[in-house]
């Protein structure tokens, strides 16, 4: 509050970066967006080039937060050469988990896969920020995009053991969600309830690990999954009165905990319903789904459609439906083979950029150096012309002057006299000297 009020535009500007960020995961995206609008304008006037990235990215995880995805990259994306040139480690990381998670709300996870890989080799544990778990946390989100859940799982434990070293309870309960995702899709959901209880245990408010994107219905999904109907149902209700944004994960995934709720007790009809009402997000076939929908969430969909249609009878249309289930899964096997790709190409990218980087500096430096040098010469040789300046004027003084008076000498008078005696005879003034 005091530095926001400050006269000192720089802690202004940063206070106000500072703000905005803390307001993406404690308040909402168009509280957030205020501040960092400010802090943008703040540091563009001051010419802060490293404070006006952050803020740009800022406000493209506001723009996506928002289910506006398109702009969030055509935002963030531009300044991805300028921001490896003028941020360091943890706020080069910024940058491009940024950029990767515009990709992963577009669905385009292999290049989501390949920032974020780029961005945890960037930023490390040495200032002991916990970054680097943020980071884990995001590489993993994406690897369960992909089905590689054994790796998302191994560096979901890396980031929750990063988590024992800071107290952020919203990055742990993020942690906590995905690793109760990975178990819930390999068939082990009971043992994700222990997960399940601790993110439970938070409150989903400033106080604890905020209201952003709370995730009621993906606990709910694993608790039913469990077999655990009295705690499913709590969850859901939870979700159902959680506020939301336009992010389409989120809606299908409520539908589909409501399904499964309804399955609990036998109300095959019902359930389908639950899903039938989010249809238009998910989409008719393999193709068609909502921008920004995970192809995780849409093979789970279309799994548990199956199921239901076949608890119903309805064998041909469950066949269909798991025809479409499996047609996704060969979509996610072939962008986990591009993401590593990606990975490969995108990590050569920005190391042809950083060795030009490198270039760039080592010439500035020599030029640096050069420069110093140079100045180095030209004080010496100011420092020359003054020794020779002053001996001058001491010859000078020792030419015209007694050394034990002091006073003008013989050489003296004979330089002076002619200049006076002419101007005593041009005035015709009389003239004595003293000798």
């Amino acid at each position: 509050e005091i530095a926001t009020r400050s006269v000192d535009l720089p802690g202004q500007a940063w206070a106000r970066l500072a703000i905005g960020y803390h307001l993406l995961y404690f308040g909402t995206p168009r509280e957030a967006a205020h501040e960092l609008r400010l802090a943008n304008e703040l540091c563009t006037h001051l010419k802060d080039d490293a404070g006006r990235i952050l803020a740009v990215a800022g406000l493209a995880r506001c723009l996506w937060r928002e289910g506006q995805f398109a702009e969030s990259l055509e935002l963030v994306l531009p300044l991805r050469d300028e921001g490896l040139r003028v941020l360091q480690h943890e706020q080069r990381g910024v940058l491009l988990n940024t950029i990767a998670g515009c990709y992963s709300a577009q669905g385009r996870s292999e290049q989501a896969f390949a920032y974020m890989y780029q961005a945890l080799r960037d930023s490390g544990p040495t200032h002991g920020r916990g970054y680097d778990a943020v980071l884990y946390c995001n590489l993993a989100h994406e690897l369960l995009q992909l089905g590689d859940y054994h790796e998302a799982l191994r560096h979901l434990d890396q980031g929750i053991t990063r988590c024992h070293e800071i107290h952020n309870p919203r990055l742990l309960a993020v942690l906590l969600i995905n690793r109760v995702i990975c178990l819930t899709e390999l068939d082990r959901a009971q043992e994700a309830m222990l997960d399940v209880m601790r993110v439970r245990s938070l409150p989903a408010d400033a106080s604890g690990r905020g209201s952003l994107a709370p995730q009621f219905e993906t606990l709910a999904i694993a608790a039913l999954r469990a077999a655990e109907p009295e705690l499913g149902a709590e969850l859901v209700q939870r979700a159902l009165d959680a506020p939301r944004e336009a992010i389409p994960d989120e809606h299908v995934e409520l539908a589909i905990a409501r399904a499964l709720l309804a399955g609990q007790q036998k109300a095959w009809a019902d359930a389908l319903r639950q899903l039938d009402a989010v249809l238009h997000l998910v989409g008719a076939d393999e193709s068609d789904a909502a921008e920004g929908l995970s192809l995780r969430v849409r093979c789970q969909y279309f799994l548990l459609r199956s199921e239901l249609q076949e608890n119903l009878g309805n064998a041909s249309a469950a066949l269909a439906t798991m025809r479409i289930w499996q047609q996704l899964h060969t979509v996610r096997a072939q962008l986990a083979s591009r993401a590593r790709y990606q990975a490969a190409a995108l990590q050569t990218e920005l190391l042809r950029l950083q060795h030009k980087l490198d270039e760039q500096s080592a010439q500035r430096r020599a030029t640096e150096r050069a420069h110093a040098e140079l100045e180095t010469v030209n004080r010496q040789l100011s420092r020359k012309i003054q020794e020779v300046q002053s001996l001058q004027e001491a010859l000078r003084q020792q030419a015209t002057h007694d050394a034990l008076t002091g006073l003008y000498n013989r050489r003296h008078f004979n330089d002076a006299l002619p200049a006076v005696f002419a101007q005593a005879a041009r005035h015709v003034e009389p003239l004595a000297v003293a000798v």
